[in-house]
C-alpha cells in the first residue's frame, strides 16, 4: 500500500456529490487537481465529471473485489489498467485504494 493517504475524502460523499453535479445542467467543470495529478484535464465539460465518477466507482469496486479475493493486503496490487491513461496513475493509485478502503470500512 502506499505511504500516503487522502484523509480528508469520504468516498461515499464523493461519489453521491458527483451524481448530484451530474444532474445539473452546466457545459464546464473545474476540476481542482489538472494536469499531472488524476484529473486528465484542469478545465473540462460534463462528460470528463462523468468520466471522473467512473474513475472512482471503478476504484470502488475494485478495492471491493480486491478485498473479497484476498483480505486487506491485496488493496496494495490494485490495477485499473482502462485507467492507466491518467496522468500520476502509478504514483496515486495505491494511495486511492488505500482511502477507499478505509472510507468503505468506515460506512459499512
Amino acid at each position: 500500500m502506499s505511504d500516503t493517504c487522502a484523509p480528508d475524502i469520504e468516498i461515499v460523499g464523493l461519489a453521491a456529490t458527483i451524481d448530484a453535479i451530474e444532474a445539473l445542467g452546466f457545459d464546464i467543470s473545474v476540476f481542482g487537481h489538472g494536469p499531472g495529478s488524476a484529473a486528465i484535464r484542469l478545465v473540462g465539460d460534463k462528460g470528463d465529471l462523468i468520466e471522473a465518477g467512473e474513475f472512482l466507482d471503478d476504484q470502488v469496486a475494485g478495492v471491493q473485489d480486491a478485498i473479497a479475493m484476498g483480505g486487506f493486503q491485496a488493496v496494495g496490487k490494485l490495477g485499473l489498467p482502462g485507467w492507466r491513461f491518467l496522468s500520476m496513475y502509478d504514483q496515486w493509485l495505491g494511495m486511492n485504494a488505500t482511502r477507499v478502503m478505509l472510507s468503505l470500512m468506515m460506512t459499512h
